[in-house]
């Protein structure tokens, strides 16, 4: 049976096509709403059908008009940006029957506020797109701090602003998660304003640092490497290793090509070390060839890359860095330009089957460091199956703290292989190493 609304309605092509003679011709019975059959207009003078109301009718113009406008609406509602609030509150320890835990403050102000906008995006679900502002309120000081970022579809795109108390203390450019274009950094202790051109995430082109008296400070980048500061060339071994593809780590490579945090003035170089490796989660260790640990790190670097910032900083203080045993180490000037590894762990090429061999090259979790070099050495390999002899290093009754070693590794996860490890603490100790067949035999130090 074929509907007589689609028979009445439509355009003239519907009438033709589902008129009743033409259906009658098809064999096809046409029959009224209401049960009675439908007058064939050529043949009966019958009066026309009156319209039902319970048939609605409809033009295929208005179907239509109806279907595009929700294949235009869907993507609209579906992709409708909205803006989610979080809020972050001070911990506390509560205590919860014997034991304390620690719980978020709610009772108090919010320390952080991020807002952030997202929308739905096909087959991702929701991704950040939009402005996402976070900002920071100090206890103590009252200082507000605001971070804004614009993203699109996930990905940093726009304009990017970080300012206290509504002073702009950085902007730049992002272009598909890269920084790009100029970066202008104003220090907020200091004065000094960097301008740094960026270009695929990367320093590079003259940069300027503007000093609080004006003095200007200019350095030259090639693809995140520094080259010139102050029209003259700049050389260190850390600048080397990284040029000739030395850095195994990709996760140290990125730290160096990121922002150098900032640097606080006159902090004595061992406390600075601690605040770098902390700020940028690698290893910086204080080379043994460093007499004055006390020397005050002063100075600052606005706005360029973290290598750029280790090598500039230390070269103003009469020292260098260098990257060795899988970490930074702040060294001597003269110790950089004729460093060679005095471990003998380099030497080292294990016979293929052995314990040593599998274990050599393996990330082994371990970060610290505080036992005297025979107890931490056998530590490290007794674990592995790794055949080791540390007696001649083993502690003596007259010296029951013979070699001590404390060392902390600020790796976050990125755990170092074996022969690193063994490395750093040898070199810490001024002590060797040599291999007898498929043995490790630690030594100590040539002079006794």
């Amino acid at each position: 049976m074929i509907c007589p609304v689609l028979a009445r309605g439509g355009n003239g092509f519907c009438r033709l096509l589902f008129a009743p003679a033409r259906l009658k011709l098809l064999g096809i019975a046409f029959h009224h709403p209401c049960g009675m059959n439908a007058p064939d207009p050529a043949n009966s003078s019958a009066t026309p059908l009156q319209r039902s109301w319970l048939w609605p009718q409809f033009s295929l113009r208005a179907l239509l008009l109806a279907f595009t406008g929700v294949a235009i609406g869907f993507p609209v509602w579906y992709q409708w940006p909205i803006q989610e609030t979080k809020l972050k509150y001070p911990r506390v320890y509560k205590k919860v029957g014997a034991n304390f835990i620690e719980v978020e403050d709610n009772t108090a102000p919010p320390e952080t506020r991020t807002v952030t906008t997202w929308r739905r995006r096909l087959g991702k679900g929701w991704v950040k797109h939009g402005r996402q502002t976070w900002s920071h309120e100090t206890p103590d000081n009252g200082r507000r701090q605001v971070v804004v970022r614009n993203y699109e579809s996930d990905e940093l795109q726009g304009p990017f602003s970080r300012s206290y108390d509504g002073v702009p203390q950085q902007t730049g450019q992002f272009e598909r998660g890269s920084r790009e274009g100029t970066w202008v950094t104003v220090d907020s202790h200091t004065g000094q304003r960097s301008s740094v051109p960026w270009h695929r995430d990367q320093i590079h082109g003259q940069a300027e640092i503007r000093g609080p008296d004006g003095e200007v400070t200019r350095m030259q980048f090639d693809r995140g490497m520094i080259t010139h500061l102050n029209d003259q060339p700049v050389s260190s071994p850390l600048l080397g290793r990284i040029r000739r593809g030395e850095i195994e780590s990709s996760d140290m490579l990125a730290a160096l090509q990121s922002e150098a945090s900032t640097i606080i003035v006159a902090l004595p170089l061992s406390e600075w070390i601690g605040m770098m490796d902390d700020a940028h989660y690698v290893p910086i260790a204080l080379g043994p060839k460093v007499a004055d640990t006390s020397v005050p790190i002063s100075g600052r670097v606005p706005g360029i890359n973290l290598q750029a910032a280790l090598v500039v900083l230390m070269q103003r203080h009469g020292l260098d860095c260098d990257y060795r045993y899988g970490c930074l180490w702040i060294t001597s000037a003269e110790d950089a330009r004729e460093w060679e590894d005095p471990t003998g762990v380099t030497d080292i090429q294990p016979r293929l089957g052995t314990s040593l061999a599998t274990a050599w090259n393996e990330p082994v979790k371990t970060w610290r460091f505080d036992k005297p070099l025979a107890e931490s050495a056998a530590g490290l390999c007794e674990p592995l199956a790794v055949d080791i002899d540390t007696t001649q290093v083993a502690p003596t009754p007259d010296n029951p703290a013979r070699f001590p070693v404390r060392i902390y590794l600020n790796i976050n996860g990125n755990y170092l292989p074996l022969r690193h490890l063994l490395g750093i603490l040898l070199y810490k100790t001024g002590c060797r190493c040599k291999l007898d067949g498929s043995r490790l035999v630690i030594l100590p130090p040539e002079d006794g």
